[in-house]
């Protein structure tokens, strides 16, 4: 088999655990998760910035983590909590 075929369709994503974000998004109260999905989904918002703010309220999420979830690259989407 070529390597086109192989890649021809992309494998589900396996179950597995939550990312530090999608933890996150959970243990917050509604109103701050709730302003939180609407900053990961806002492109104007830079995930720098959204890091910084996690940071300053004392949450210690790396750069990595936050734009892991924002482009749906961890399990949360697969789960279904975004």
């Amino acid at each position: 088999m070529s390597l086109a075929g192989r890649l021809k369709e992309q494998p589900p994503l396996t179950k597995g655990p939550r990312c530090l974000m999608g933890l996150l998004l959970e243990e917050l109260p509604k109103s701050e998760a709730e302003a939180l999905r609407k900053a990961l989904a806002d492109p104007n918002w830079r995930t720098t910035a959204i890091r910084e703010a996690l940071y300053a309220e004392g949450h210690k999420l790396s750069q990595t983590s936050v734009a892991r979830h924002r482009r749906g690259a961890c399990q949360c989407e697969a789960l279904g909590v975004q």
